[in-house]
């Protein structure tokens, strides 16, 4: 992943101060083959996007507000990201997104002698310019719907994004923020993988703190994790399940794929050696389609499974096969990545 960029000079200007967008296609049959530069330049400072599907691939930049200093710098290749898309209501974000993928994320201090919201609504205005899809925006108070929780210690603390974690990071982190504070969430859909941007500014103490996250979507490497026994037994002691992602079923139909025999084998010799546990096992769906054809698929699928695990020798009581279709996304629909994560099986510990 790289690192931020930092463009000083702010050169071919229009009228109002910033860049012009355009995007070229390169042509011929093959359509996905273009290239485009985005460059925004917001009044006093920048942000430039490079974008690349000559191989797939989108990349992104974005750079701090002109005058600021780049004080902490966090990357992880792979975790979890919660996206606020909606106002936190009583310690909770009714509408959020949970995409996974590698993360980059940058904080800022200063300018001096610019507000907070200044530069807020200067990367607000020109990631729309530039075509992201602005999923939420809030300021200070507009961003609670109930409760007296703090929007920045929720969505950037321990409960949800964990900032303590990114341990480049000094330690005068800007949670603890009760006004003068504003958050936006972006999406910027790719050819092979999207992008989710974060942006948070604050004041503290009149000087300004802007947090940009920026999470790439992809898939894990699954090869990396081999589904065994003794690996299901550890998710199920950790977490109470184990979810399967591998492709196991023919495309819209609960007939399985050669590549299944395996992860079952294990999957039996795992709750063979459990015979006082009980599971359930879940079949989940992207949200493409009909929500009631999802809804029996997800079933018949869960079923398929239990019924080959019965086939060996579990005993029936042990299991009970349920299908959620759409309804419990581990990410978002709106990308490949994001379906083909959600399209999985899971085995889940069933108390008595």
């Amino acid at each position: 992943m790289k690192a931020i960029r930092h463009l000083k000079n702010a050169n071919n200007q229009n009228k109002d101060g910033y860049s012009g967008f355009k995007l070229n296609k390169r042509g011929g049959k093959d359509q996905s083959f273009y290239k485009a530069l985005i460059c925004i330049f917001l009044s006093f400072g920048m942000v430039c996007h490079t974008l690349s599907s000559q191989a797939q691939s989108e990349k992104l930049s974005i750079s701090g507000y002109q005058g600021s200093t780049l004080i902490g710098q966090y990357q992880s290749n792979y975790v979890q990201y919660h996206v606020a898309e909606g106002p936190l209501s009583y310690g909770e974000f009714p509408k959020k997104s949970s995409p996974e993928g590698a993360l980059e994320c940058f904080l800022y201090e200063g300018p001096s002698g610019r507000t907070a919201l200044e530069v807020f609504r200067n990367y607000e205005q020109q990631l729309k310019k530039s075509g992201l899809i602005i999923l939420f925006n809030c300021s200070d108070n507009k961003c609670l719907d109930g409760g007296f929780q703090n929007f920045f210690t929720t969505i950037y603390g321990a409960t949800y994004n964990k900032i303590e974690e990114r341990n480049t990071f000094p330690a005068k982190a800007i949670t603890n923020i009760y006004s003068g504070s504003h958050y936006l969430s972006a999406l910027l859909k790719g050819l092979e993988s999207s992008k989710y941007v974060t942006i948070g500014v604050a004041n503290v103490n009149d000087v300004i703190y802007t947090y940009i996250d920026i999470l790439t979507q992809k898939n894990m490497d699954t090869d990396m994790v081999k589904i065994t026994a003794e690996y299901i037994n550890n998710q199920i002691n950790e977490q109470g399940k184990v979810a399967i992602y591998e492709t196991l079923f023919e495309t819209g139909k609960s007939t399985l794929l050669p590549t299944a025999t395996g992860i079952i084998n294990e999957m039996f010799s795992y709750i063979k050696v459990n015979p006082t546990k009980n599971f359930y096992v879940v079949g989940h769906t992207d949200d493409t389609g009909d929500f009631d054809a999802n809804m029996n698929l997800s079933l018949e699928r869960a079923q398929r499974i239990a019924n080959e695990l019965i086939k060996k020798g579990v005993p029936a009581r042990q299991l009970t096969a349920k299908g959620v279709g759409p309804l419990a996304p581990t990410s978002t629909n709106q990308t490949d990545v994001g379906k083909q994560r959600n399209r999985r099986v899971e085995l889940v510990e069933r108390l008595e």
